[in-house]
């Protein structure tokens, strides 16, 4: 009963993360008047519900934690390259 309370409760800021970085990031698309930085504000941007959803699966499935966090490294690699 517990562990379904905290994977609802969870799975909600989840799905609000998604919400609140989507609304952002729609409307720096709309208003994208500095593309360079813009884009990297995006990039940022999109690791919130990227971390939110693997610490989520992590805890619906633990079994399968080194997955998800190969799936949120290799995020991190790919749009956060060390400059």
């Amino acid at each position: 009963m517990k562990e379904m309370f905290l994977l609802t409760v969870t799975g909600g800021f989840v799905l609000a993360s998604i919400v609140a970085v989507g609304r952002q990031i729609v409307l720096h698309l709309q208003n994208y008047t500095e593309p360079e930085l813009q884009l990297h504000i995006m990039r940022i941007l999109l690791m919130i519900p990227v971390y939110a959803t693997v610490s989520w699966l992590t805890i619906f499935l633990p079994q399968h934690t080194l997955i998800y966090s190969s799936i949120k490294d290799w995020y991190q690699f790919a749009f956060h390259p060390i400059s």
